[in-house]
């Protein structure tokens, strides 16, 4: 699921750790959301 929501996004300039972090934070929403 979190590579699916950055599925396609590309990063501009100094902006490549938003990927990551966007991925993080989709993996603990769904954890979250499920505990």
């Amino acid at each position: 699921a979190a590579r699916l929501a950055t599925q396609g996004a590309h990063p501009l300039t100094y902006n490549g750790y938003k990927l990551a972090l966007t991925r993080n934070l989709v993996k603990r929403a769904i954890r979250e959301a499920s505990a």
